[in-house]
């Protein structure tokens, strides 16, 4: 995604980004985080909206859905 995003590719992009982890979640939706880690991660995204002129959205999603959405995709490019 970065390299399409550095590219241009994705301009005026709006994604959504999943996550089972609800202070990741948090941390993002606030723009900030206390953790050193989670602020810098928190800090890349925000960068990389700004830079490719994106929105990116953090959801929180069950770990079970997100396993259940992962295998559909693995099945539907197995498909391509």
């Amino acid at each position: 995604m970065v390299k399409h995003i550095r590219e241009s590719k994705l301009e005026d992009y709006e994604g959504f980004l999943l996550t089972d982890n609800l202070v990741v979640e948090n941390a993002f939706n606030k723009g900030y985080s206390s953790s050193k880690l989670l602020f810098d991660l928190v800090l890349r995204l925000k960068k990389i909206e700004l830079e490719g002129r994106i929105i990116l959205h953090m959801m929180h999603v069950s770990r079970k859905r997100i396993d259940r959405i992962r295998g559909r995709y693995v099945v539907e490019r197995r498909h391509d």
